[in-house]
């Protein structure tokens, strides 16, 4: 067990955790796992990992944050692409954070 990625796995572990048991669709249940994980930034990851974080990251994050009439952001950017993207776009963000989780368990 490498204690250097504990912190990691643990916000992961709960974001699963949220993507499992909160209420919802899977949009809704990501920004539940969004919550836990908010902190977590690629440098908690190790190095191979550090892309599949990114590419979540990404997915997440994919149509930036919502802007008013003058230009000031009303909603940050998980939220607003949560409220955009399908269902199935969610599953696949689920997917590649199931996948990301397991990784982490195994192998680190």
């Amino acid at each position: 067990m490498n204690i250097r990625y504990q912190y990691a796995k643990g916000r992961i572990a709960e974001g699963v955790q949220e993507l499992c048991t909160s209420p919802g669709d899977v949009r809704s249940r990501l920004l539940a796992a969004n919550d836990a994980m908010l902190s977590l930034n690629s440098s908690h990851f190790p190095r191979p990992l550090q892309p599949k974080w990114g590419e979540i990251m990404n997915m997440m994050t994919n149509y930036g944050p919502a802007k008013n009439f003058e230009g000031k952001v009303w909603q940050a950017a998980v939220a607003h692409t949560m409220r955009r993207i399908k269902n199935s776009t969610g599953v696949k963000i689920a997917s590649a954070l199931w996948e990301l989780h397991q990784i982490l368990q195994s192998e680190y």
